[in-house]
């Protein structure tokens, strides 16, 4: 009778873990089922709000842009600001980056120009590299 309650004895001792191989447990695993209902939904919940919130954000920036963004005619017009005292003869667009800058081609009575034209209507005037 002893042997076979020892054996018991050490099978629990095996089985809750206390011999043997050691069992990771992750946070759900110890959770009851109440906090795994309120841990699921949370994280659903989350995903939810960062998928939607995510393309409303980018909607909105879209129609920001669409509306409030740099325009062509405004840049036009600070360009021929900057150069008011030269007669402007012909702008060509040279190259366009949305949200970073405009490149633009300046032919005046005297010379030809590079200009750059950064948000917020600000102009560079590009410079020949010397060799």
């Amino acid at each position: 009778m002893k042997d076979i309650w020892i054996k018991s004895f050490e099978f629990s001792l095996y089985k809750n873990n206390f011999i043997g191989k050691k069992k990771r447990y992750n946070r759900l695993t110890r959770m009851n089922v109440t906090e795994r209902v309120f841990f699921v939904s949370f994280l659903s919940s989350l995903l939810y709000t960062i998928l939607i919130g995510g393309a409303f954000i980018y909607l909105f920036i879209f129609t920001y842009d669409f509306f409030y963004g740099e325009k062509r005619d405004k840049q036009m017009k600070k360009i021929h600001k900057h150069f008011r005292k030269e007669t402007v003869k012909k702008i060509d667009l040279l190259e366009h980056q949305p949200k970073k800058f405009t490149m633009y081609q300046v032919k005046t009575n005297s010379e030809t120009k590079k200009v750059k034209v950064k948000p917020g209507y600000k102009i560079v005037k590009m410079v020949k590299k010397k060799k």
